[in-house]
């Protein structure tokens, strides 16, 4: 047929080799999954690192192939398939938001879930190097937006709360670790289980912190598919 299947276009780097472009679409995929997947872990979200690299690697082949056919059969648009991972990655994206206990929860993951399905996209075009550029954007997003907006919470004064909590076996050592890593400041922490119902475990917790993190912290807790029930409050010095 004339037409040359052992060579594809990479960015900057022009006409190159067919395995080494592919080679290099999957580095950068299996790279920026793995980057925002391990922001996404280290606070608590459902979206982890291998689901990002999936993501990511599932839109850079649908895009590649629809590249490929293209150059097989021609007269092909390959922004179709494209527009299929924008439709087909809602059902994904969707399925990570929850209401929970009069919260909504999983917006952040559902549009980080959402932008990394673009970023395949653009790797599988081809555009390795705006991909890497945009990957470093959302890590930027993820990572300093939230201190930001708490440099603005340090000028207030840190806030006392109570939190009651109710689960279906022991969660002490994941809310402690939440608490840990929004950097309250411990007041109170018993456990205590049900007398006629060992499975259930009642939690009360009073904290010190500033109110952006405690917003956190709440949608933390109800994340955890052992939590039954949650109430809180604020509490003035005199309950302290």
């Amino acid at each position: 047929t004339g037409i040359n299947f052992m060579t594809t276009y990479i960015e900057f780097l022009g006409t190159t080799d067919y395995y080494l472009a592919m080679g290099l679409k999957i580095f950068v995929a299996i790279l920026v999954g793995t980057l925002v997947g391990i922001d996404r872990e280290k606070k608590f979200k459902s979206a982890g690192v291998k689901t990002n690299i999936l993501i990511c690697l599932g839109a850079a082949l649908y895009t590649a192939i629809s590249l490929e056919m293209q150059n097989l059969v021609g007269h092909t648009d390959p922004t179709r398939i494209a527009a299929q991972i924008v439709s087909g990655i809602g059902f994904l994206g969707g399925g990570s938001i929850i209401q929970s206990k009069g919260q909504v929860q999983g917006l952040t993951t559902a549009a980080t879930i959402w932008v990394i399905a673009a970023i395949g996209a653009v790797i599988g075009f081809g555009l390795v190097f705006s991909a890497l550029f945009f990957g470093i954007t959302v890590l930027v997003v993820l990572k300093f937006i939230d201190p930001i907006i708490n440099l603005q919470e340090k000028v207030k004064l840190k806030r006392n709360y109570q939190i009651h909590i109710q689960s279906v076996g022991s969660i002490s050592d994941f809310i402690r670790k939440i608490l840990d890593f929004h950097k309250s400041e411990y007041i109170q922490f018993e456990e205590f289980t049900h007398p006629q119902h060992e499975t259930l475990v009642y939690l009360e917790v009073k904290i010190k912190c500033y109110p952006s993190d405690f917003e956190k912290i709440i949608q933390d807790i109800n994340f955890h598919m052992l939590v039954d029930k949650i109430n809180y409050r604020r509490l003035e010095k005199s309950h302290i």
